[in-house]
């Protein structure tokens, strides 16, 4: 019977955290690390009481029923009366009659044990027994059992369990069971076990078999014998085989499980090297939040469940007072309640509602109604009309279900925080997916609203078509450098809202919709969504529900857009000259600058006092412990020493010599070293853990962390390029940036740490990481700000690629999407067959038209070389339906394309496309006159009109000139970039002083990674147990080989007797050495030379 819970002394730790504990268990660890209580079972809740150095205790409920559990170790190294204080300082603390507790006392007693005589002195564990009896504790031990603490040289009990009186006679068992794995025997004791219930949750182990479980026997029998022997010379020789068979079934555990373990890797890392391996490495996968007392407003801690949750929902959704408003926002409420508008939004349709159904995330957990995104898929694939009658009623009505209001809450720690402070925790609302879903479409119209009439504000960066992170840092940095250049003083300022999204007015959203003019029966399904929200907690078998007044809805789709919304106002705050606005989300960054430090201390005061003014308006308040000041020192025009006053609600703001802006650490020399020093860090963790967790799923699939780095380590590290993009000049940066990259090319290449910098990225195959930063910036630069970059004599303009569509310009319902079957051609009526084809670097697109089967027009065009087989089956499908538009009389009309994508494109209404928006527009004009319908047709399997079209397409590529000109698409950019970035690299690679041996093997750079075991990677770099290479660092006083030639790596491939015999099969040009590793054969030959080569050199 595996039991439910675990109450540990002296578990293993490794870096102060439980090892070897499952994921999904509750985890509480005294600050010693010393006592430990875990509980497995899921059907159990827990409330933590206590924490403390040498005692952790716990609250354990089902339904009704409760116990509190107390694990406690007293370490014999400290005095036993301070100890027992502790213990009985928790147990003071606690209100329940149902106390649990369990140690190592580390004392003996007639009370728990046979008598003992050791070191330990007679009345030591008098202060412990004066509590057991002072309490009117029960002791569950049974004197006559096994000792709970058993080794070679002795035994005891030392471990005790006990009880108050109603919990004792509520005991079912108690019992001592003899383990080979520890030196303390578990304890096992069931205490009413039918208020339990069992959970299925098996230990699978699917490498356990039948020797192992013969092993098992065997070894337990031999340590029975060993244990029961009295007599000095057979003891010791029952103990020498019971040994011996222990190591062996230690051996066969290892070998089995790692073995079966190896299997489970590689079915891991082929499915996504980001799952399990990588999440363990990052530490992505965080143990369940548990739920402990907490301070209220008056510091005192809470003793129940209920007080604890009523504390921390005071302060993460605060009440909207109505009587505490000033007279502006009176006014607001005011105008809000007087709103009338006679403009209605029209009905949700069938598509609209399809497609807002598949931008919701699966395998997401539901609301409190258990109702699923893939169910609710389901049923509007099976029956459209049920979701269409029911969204389409509460839009007309202007009612939200108030059982879509409820939303159930989960709380979550913040990591590294004190969690017996309420703000410490971080809310998430599990809100009903249906509810979501009208949400979703709401959120749709309002932003459309909001964009048509041009109240989007362009310095908000987030939740915004077109922003990013990287666009906001941009942004500040322009500001930063326009003002420099005016010659200026130039400081930041940070603010944070306390809140923001849990705390900001709701009447303000519902104001700004009125200015917007928004449709009375879209208002009047908003006014009603914010109306008498809450939120349920559940815990156990009991759930309180708490009114959610103020704040945007955690978890919602409209959330960031109401929130933006609000936000939006604070542009539209009158500033003095020189300060300037900008936000992402909810950062809000303030860059004032003057000409003088005192007018620069005057423009911000005032800006302050005004933004404070408009907090206030809004019922917002900023965090006076995170809004900070950062001068920019740059050109010495302002010093840390000596920097600006600007004052905050009387406080001065805290003046810091860096801070971060969404994810980038600035500093007031605009040098970067901190974020760039902070990014080594983590990168340099990161990889370390990639080494020492998540080198078991890749050691024998190595290139799977060259996809890591690629997806994953790489764009970390250039993370916040917008900021210091213009910076990429200057040596400093190029070098920072390169030695940035430097560590995880070594935990990938697997190469000695002495091998140059210039040489990994071209033995991983990819660019060097200042080369790799200029390519994602100059593609930024041309596809995102729409600039005119050169790049070595070659200018990339932006006219030149592919724009992307703002969906939110066009109304949800003119979001057409046009759907497709998969039938076969009938030879009926008018039949049309599009291809595309790119041969030999040309591109054609072709369509032909068939009428009963006789072909009657056929159209071919050859496309740029630049263009994609994409876009010439789109061309093919535009051929098409420029046909169709010149048709006068004839009825239906049947397009056949082999091109899934393209298909699955235009039924969606996503797409980003200008192509594909030009397609639906052309295709909605023709449904509006006559039938036609669009069909999928497999490639290449016989289909005459398929083939013709095929055969079309593919002559257009022969075409002398081009007949159509396309923009080139936006992924050739990086390519185009990345070609001339070659360029560059070849040069420094050929102009190098260090990595000149692997330069002989591998003169050329490129994207193709060298990535051979290590001892192969000493011959490419020359670094490795070799002469010379010992002798250059100063481990050997010659660089002598065996033989007495100099002994480098082209001595033992070419020239030494001792490796003749295993050199000797090597298939390559000695003149030419880049063919040594053109035959896949010679890589086993090279590794057995280089060990035996190494074997000749000393361990030192």
């Amino acid at each position: 019977m595996t039991p439910d819970v675990y109450l540990l002394q002296e578990p293993y730790l490794a870096k102060g955290t439980p090892f070897g504990l499952r994921l999904g268990w509750r985890v509480v660890v005294a600050h010693s690390g010393k006592a430990l209580l875990a509980v497995r079972n899921s059907g159990i809740r827990m409330f933590v009481r206590h924490v403390g150095d040498h005692v952790v205790a716990a609250d354990l409920m089902i339904g009704p029923d409760h116990i509190t559990a107390l694990s406690f170790y007293f370490p014999p190294s400290q005095p036993h009366s301070r100890l027992v204080r502790e213990l009985e300082t928790v147990l003071d603390s606690l209100s329940s009659q149902h106390i649990l507790i369990a140690g190592d006392a580390n004392v003996h007693s007639s009370l728990w044990g046979p008598e003992v005589r050791d070191h330990r002195p007679l009345d030591e564990g008098g202060p412990f027994i004066d509590l057991i009896l002072q309490r009117g504790l029960y002791v569950w031990n049974d004197p006559q059992s096994l000792p709970t603490f058993e080794t070679d040289r002795g035994r005891s009990w030392i471990d005790v369990t006990l009880s108050t009186s109603s919990l004792y006679h509520r005991q079912v068992s108690w019992a001592v069971h003899r383990t080979i794995l520890s030196d303390h025997n578990p304890i096992v004791f069931q205490a009413g076990a039918s208020a339990i219930p069992s959970i299925l949750d098996r230990l699978k182990v699917p490498w356990w078999d039948s020797s192992l479980e013969t092993q098992r026997k065997k070894t337990r029998a031999l340590r029975a014998r060993f244990l029961r022997c009295r007599q000095p010379r057979e003891r010791q020789h029952r103990r020498l085989i019971y040994k011996k068979e222990q190591a062996r079934y230690k051996y066969l555990i290892k070998c089995k499980s790692r073995a079966s373990f190896h299997e489970l890797c590689l079915q891991l890392t082929k499915r996504n090297p980001f799952q399990l391996p990588y999440k363990l490495a990052a530490k992505k996968l965080r143990s369940p939040t548990l739920l402990q007392r907490v301070r209220d407003q008056n510091g005192v801690f809470t003793s129940t469940v209920p007080d604890t949750i009523r504390v921390i929902i005071q302060q993460l959704f605060p009440c909207d007072n109505i009587h505490t408003e000033t007279p502006d926002q009176r006014t607001i409420r005011e105008a809000v309640g007087n709103y009338a508008e006679y403009s209605l939004d029209p009905p949700f349709s069938a598509g609209e509602i399809r497609a807002a159904l598949h931008t919701l995330r699966l395998k997401k957990t539901p609301g409190l109604d258990t109702i699923s995104v893939e169910l609710l898929r389901n049923i509007n694939k099976h029956c459209p009309a049920i979701l269409l009658t029911l969204l389409n009623s509460c839009l007309h009505l202007g009612f939200f279900p108030k059982s879509w209001k409820n939303a159930k809450l989960i709380l979550i720690g913040k990591p590294d925080r004190d969690h017996t402070v309420a703000k410490n925790y971080r809310p998430i609302c599990l809100l009903s997916v249906v509810s979501k879903l009208l949400d979703k479409l709401i959120t749709q119209r309002l932003t459309h609203l909001f964009k048509s009439k041009g109240l989007l504000h362009d310095r908000q960066h987030g939740f915004r078509a077109g922003r990013s992170c990287e666009t906001a840092n941009h942004s500040l940095w322009l500001e930063v450098h326009n003002a420099l250049q005016a010659k200026n003083r130039v400081c930041l300022i940070s603010l944070d809202v306390e809140g923001a999204f849990d705390t900001v007015w709701r009447q303000s959203v519902l104001y700004q919709l009125t200015l917007a003019r928004c449709p009375s029966n879209l208002f009047s399904l908003i006014t009603d969504y914010f109306r008498d929200r809450s939120v349920t907690y559940c815990f156990n078998a009991d759930s309180w529900t708490f009114p959610a007044e103020r704040g945007v809805p955690q978890g919602s789709c409209s959330g960031p857009f109401f929130w933006n919304v609000v936000l939006d106002t604070i542009f539209e705050v009158p500033l003095p000259a020189g300060c300037t606005l900008q936000a992402f989300a909810d950062d809000i960054i303030l860059i004032v600058q003057g000409p003088t430090t005192v007018e620069m201390e005057r423009r911000g005061t005032l800006a302050i006092h005004s933004l404070l003014h408009w907090a206030t308006q809004h019922k917002l308040t900023f965090s006076l412990q995170k809004s900070v000041l950062m001068p920019i020192t740059y050109g010495g025009r302002l010093s840390l020493l000596d920097p600006p006053s600007v004052s905050l609600q009387g406080h001065l703001l805290p003046v810091h010599k860096s801070i971060r802006y969404l994810g980038v650490w600035w500093d007031g020399g605009l040098t970067f070293t901190d974020h760039f020093n902070r990014v080594r860090r983590r990168v340099d963790l990161l990889s370390y853990r990639l080494s020492v967790v998540a080198d078991r799923f890749f050691s024998k699939h190595h290139l799977l962390f060259l996809h890591i780095y690629r997806a994953a380590i790489e764009p970390f590290l250039l993370y916040g390029y917008g900021a210091w993009g213009h910076r990429l000049h200057l040596k400093k940066i190029k070098d920072t940036l390169n030695s940035l990259q430097r560590r995880p090319l070594l935990k990938l290449t697997r190469v000695y740490r002495t091998v140059s910098t210039v040489a990994l990225p071209v033995l991983a195959g990819v660019l060097p990481l200042d080369l790799k930063a200029l390519v994602v910036f100059k593609k930024f630069q041309v596809l995102i700000l729409n600039e005119e970059v050169t790049v070595d004599s070659v200018t990339f303009r932006p006219q030149d690629f592919k724009t992307r569509v703002d969906i939110t310009n066009t109304h949800p319902l003119e979001r057409w999407s046009f759907p497709y079957d998969c039938l076969l051609p009938t030879g009926n009526g008018v039949e049309i067959f599009t291809d595309g084809s790119k041969i030999e670097g040309q591109v054609g697109s072709a369509m032909v038209v068939f009428y009963y089967g006789t072909l009657i027009d056929s159209t071919e065009h050859r496309l740029p070389d630049t263009a994609s087989v994409f876009q010439a089956e789109m061309h093919g499908l535009d051929l098409a339906l420029n046909f169709v538009l010149t048709l006068q009389s004839w009825g239906a009309v049947h397009i056949y394309s082999d091109s899934l994508s393209l298909l699955k494109a235009l039924s969606f209404d996503s797409s980003l496309d200008p192509d594909i928006w030009s397609l639906k527009g052309k295709l909605h004009s023709i449904f509006q006159s006559r039938h036609l319908s669009l069909h999928w047709v497999p490639a290449h399997i016989g289909v005459l009109g398929n083939e013709m079209a095929d055969t079309h397409a593919k002559r257009a590529t022969q075409h002398p000139s081009v007949d159509w000109f396309v923009p080139k698409p936006r992924r050739l950019l990086t390519r185009e970039l990345q070609n001339a970035m070659l360029l560059t690299w070849q040069d420094r690679w050929d102009l190098a002083e260090k990595g000149r041996q692997t330069a002989d093997f591998f003169p050329h750079v490129g994207f193709q990674p060298h990535l051979y075991s290590p001892h192969v990677m000493q011959i490419v770099t020359g670094h490795g147990r070799f002469p010379t290479y010992f002798c250059r660092m100063g481990l050997l006083q010659s660089d002598l080989c065996a033989c007495g030639d100099k002994g480098d790596v082209f001595h033992y491939l070419t020239q030494c007797p001792l490796t003749r015999h295993l050199r000797a099969p090597l298939q390559f040009n000695q003149g030419n050495l880049p063919s040594l590793f053109k035959t896949t054969s010679n890589i086993p030959i090279l590794e057995a030379l280089v060990s035996r080569v190494n074997g000749y050199i000393p361990n030192l």
